[in-house]
């Protein structure tokens, strides 16, 4: 059953933002998940994603605003 929508970011700011450190949502059609090349391929591109984002120092940073 798909989520209400109600709490935009409810998950991310609970478990992430309120601690103070980076985080990142992805959401993806489970249409595009029905398969291995599927999972393949988005666990490939998440992955480079990951890779590069991971690299700069100040993602590992805790901040509060």
């Amino acid at each position: 059953m798909p989520y209400s929508g109600r709490e935009v970011g409810y998950t991310m700011e609970t478990h992430a933002g309120s601690a103070g450190l980076s985080h990142v949502e992805f959401e993806i059609r489970q249409d595009l998940l029905t398969d291995a090349a599927g999972w393949e391929c988005w666990a490939q591109l998440i992955g480079e994603v990951l890779t590069a984002v991971l690299a700069d120092p100040a993602v590992h940073n805790v901040v509060y605003y």
